[in-house]
């Protein structure tokens, strides 16, 4: 990798890093209010997305929570909120340790 492409994907890291609280407090939000729907479509493309930057913690709390999201019943709804948290944990420490990369 040229040390222009290198750059590029660092300003594209950052950019991933700076947008990630968003897109799991999104996700969150949709949680709470029932919009099962749209929580699991934005940790659908949230697991998509780190993995390509290269953050695969969040990438598989992500696509965790988005299969228990297309699950039914009560007990999947106690698990989402355990994948929801683990999400958050995982996307603390990406963008803890993604700032020194």
């Amino acid at each position: 990798m040229t040390p222009q492409e290198q750059d590029v994907l660092a300003q594209l890291t950052r950019r991933f890093l700076a947008g990630l609280p968003d897109r799991v407090a999104a996700i969150a939000a949709g949680l709470a209010t029932g919009d099962l729907d749209a929580a699991a479509r934005g940790a659908h493309a949230l697991a998509g997305t780190a993995g390509s930057y290269g953050f695969d913690a969040v990438g598989d709390a992500a696509r965790s929570l988005e299969r228990l999201l297309e699950a039914e019943g009560a007990a999947a709804g106690e698990d989402r909120q355990a994948a929801l948290e683990r999400l958050l944990r995982e996307a603390q420490a990406a963008s803890t340790s993604g700032a020194s990369r």
